[in-house]
């Protein structure tokens, strides 16, 4: 005697699974392919993509940056020639002191952290130490306007510039008096 021919629904339910695991990415690449998914850098991207690229971006500069130590103290002068560095080659994009740059936070994709006007979105937004810090400006980030400065600044520069940002909300008195009154 055959059995009969039907689907337990423990059956059903793993189908069910497989199928929405498959169709759900398969749909979002032809939706991807066909030009339904907007790329310009003005628009507001959707949640989930911010999420999964801010975590893609977290996990690699935290594994990149593992065993990476800051070779500076954080004297005044390493301060001040990262200061200088800063203004002369992030704050178009970055921002100045209480000046968001216009270009860096409508324009890019994602929006480019400014510095100079919220020192606290690198602790609370970005939480990077200076050695993730370090990694991200020397390697850059693919897929966003943050270029790699390898080759262009020394590993000295780059150094400086990340302790002078992870020190914004700490600057000693005179160099905290030049970045907020430049001459």
């Amino acid at each position: 005697m055959a059995s009969p021919n039907y689907v337990t629904p423990v059956v059903a339910a793993v189908v069910a699974g497989v199928a929405g695991i498959c169709f759900l990415p398969l749909a979002a690449l032809i939706a991807g392919f066909l030009g339904y998914i907007p790329v310009d850098g003005v628009s507001k991207p959707p949640m989930w993509e911010e999420k999964i690229a801010h975590e893609i971006l977290e996990a690699s500069l935290e594994k990149r940056a593992e065993g990476l130590v800051n070779p500076l103290k954080g004297t005044d002068e390493e301060l001040l020639a990262g200061m200088r560095s800063f203004k002369d080659n992030c704050s178009v994009c970055h921002g100045d002191y209480m000046e968001p740059s216009k270009w860096g936070s409508t324009s890019f994709y994602p929006r480019v952290p400014q510095f100079g006007v919220h020192s606290h979105d690198m602790h609370e937004e970005h939480e990077h130490d200076a050695a993730q810090m370090f990694v991200a400006v020397k390697y850059g980030i693919r897929y966003t306007g943050m270029g790699a400065w390898n080759g262009m600044l020394t590993d000295e520069q780059i150094w400086q510039t990340v302790t002078f940002l992870s020190r914004l909300d700490s600057l000693p008195p005179a160099v905290e008096e030049k970045w907020k009154h430049p001459q």
